[in-house]
């Protein structure tokens, strides 16, 4: 599986599957006459992690080269504080 989003900031897309979490794994939801959905969870792993935008493109593929769903993050990111 592989991760890749582009926040649109000039610097192209950024592959963010080393930061997802492994305990809630990406899900594609797909329904009859509906825009399909990709739900996902990101761990921030250093300083170096860039938190997505909103309106970011997302693709989300297969280590063989397919995509499985491209689409756009819709909503702001939501934040889980561990300590």
């Amino acid at each position: 599986m592989k991760l890749q989003i582009d926040n649109l900031d000039g610097a192209g897309p950024r592959d963010y599957t080393a930061d997802i979490d492994a305990a809630r794994t990406p899900r594609v939801t797909r329904k009859l006459n509906e825009a399909s959905l990709l739900q996902f969870s990101l761990i921030s792993v250093g300083p170096n992690f860039i938190v997505p935008n909103r309106g970011a493109r997302v693709t989300l593929g297969r280590t063989n080269g397919q995509d499985v769903f491209t689409g756009y993050i819709k909503t702001e990111p939501e934040y889980e504080y561990l300590g």
